[in-house]
């Protein structure tokens, strides 16, 4: 649609984005895209009142929109309503069990709200009912942040060997392995392998607590930084 021609960096126009999106609804009022593209505009905008009706709209029209579901469950969240961002995101799984999407983002919920045995329970569904190798990635973490060491290695190097290419598997790995408090050695050897793959850090990689141990251990300084 127009509206996405004008949303892209070379010519982004967010006021003309909403006036093609409103003029496409105005001719066809269930076009779902530009009811959900105008949504983001609105949720970008934090105007998350006219984001919610347009998304609310979204999964009337289409009850297994997935788009529609997550984008309410961002606005519960960032409208301090968790309780419906949780019902939204297994609303999801119910509808859609083989959308990876959905047991992606409520494990993720999970993981926020530091309820990291929900999150487990989560991703491991995920791996059963909608394989992604990001579930493997995922639930190592949890596992990471759950003290439970011999479990994040099994899965991260289950994840490295679905992604040989992805630098965050080698990193997180070096991660395990330091917190449990291994050789030097092996944690370089899988820093330096982070490195080859042109590892780049992204804040909000690890939850508050393991960032703090890991950061104070020299081989990771400059990673974190």
């Amino acid at each position: 649609t127009l509206g996405n021609m004008y949303k892209k960096p070379a010519i982004k126009n967010i006021e003309r984005s909403k006036y093609h999106y409103e003029k496409a609804i105005e001719i066809d009022p269930d076009y779902v895209q530009a009811l959900n593209n105008l949504g983001t505009i609105y949720l970008d905008e934090e105007n998350y009142a006219e984001a919610e009706k347009l998304a609310q709209r979204t999964i009337e029209i289409k009850r297994d929109y997935t788009l529609g579901y997550l984008k309410l469950a961002r606005i519960y969240a960032a409208t301090d309503r968790p309780g419906e961002a949780e019902s939204i995101l297994q609303r999801i799984i119910e509808i859609k069990p083989t959308d990876y999407r959905g047991y992606n983002r409520l494990g993720d919920f999970y993981i926020q709200n530091n309820q990291f045995e929900k999150a487990e329970k989560i991703f491991l569904l995920g791996i059963e009912k909608a394989p992604s190798s990001a579930f493997y990635f995922n639930i190592a973490g949890v596992y990471l942040y759950m003290d439970e060491p011999d479990k994040a290695k099994s899965y991260f190097q289950q994840y490295i060997e679905l992604e040989k290419e992805d630098p965050d598997g080698y990193f997180m790995m070096a991660c395990t392995l330091a917190l449990e408090g291994k050789e030097n050695n092996q944690i370089d050897t899988w820093l330096e392998k982070a490195r080859q793959k042109n590892f780049k850090y992204w804040e909000g990689m690890l939850v508050e607590d393991v960032k703090k141990q890991i950061e104070i251990i020299p081989e990771f300084k400059s990673f974190i930084q």
